[in-house]
């Protein structure tokens, strides 16, 4: 036997002999989302931090994100930071990390919503490309649903 094996042979117990104290591996719990909202500019997430006051940000990868539930449907509200390739890269990470239905953007300043609809025709996932008006989140998310409802619908037929 090389110095080497036997070193850490002679360490301890082996993995064999160390109990199990788990029955089943741990996996990750993975939220049900229906949309994702991809927030563009500082203002509309200053805003929208503003009106979710109650809420805590969560920070995953270095992104900053809010989740909401609004008539049994999940919503993630994604801070994009601005700029195409900042749109484009938040957007595919959204479609890694929760497979939403469908994704939404905010009002742009730069044009980010033709990067954010190619990302969606990649992976497959509709883009609702009209953007979402300021205002409550409260009145405004819900009357997103039924345009985002028609799209998934014409996309299964």
């Amino acid at each position: 036997m090389l110095p080497s094996m036997r070193f850490w042979h002679d360490r301890g117990p082996r993995l064999a002999e160390i109990p199990r104290l788990m029955k089943s591996p741990m996996r990750p719990v993975r939220l049900k989302v229906y949309a994702v909202v991809l927030v563009c500019t500082g203002d509309h997430w200053d805003e929208i931090r503003s009106q979710m006051s109650g809420m805590r940000p969560c920070i995953s990868h270095g992104r900053e994100y809010l989740w909401h539930t609004w008539f049994n449907r999940k919503v993630v509200l994604l801070r994009t930071g601005e700029g195409c390739v900042a749109a484009a890269s938040a957007a595919q990470f959204a479609l890694d990390h929760w497979s939403p239905k469908v994704l939404m953007m905010t009002a742009s300043l730069n044009g980010e919503n033709d990067a954010v609809r190619q990302v969606g025709e990649i992976n497959g996932a509709p883009f609702l490309s009209d953007p979402l008006d300021a205002g409550p989140l409260s009145e405004v998310l819900p009357s997103a649903f039924p345009s985002a409802d028609a799209l998934l619908n014409h996309r299964r037929a």
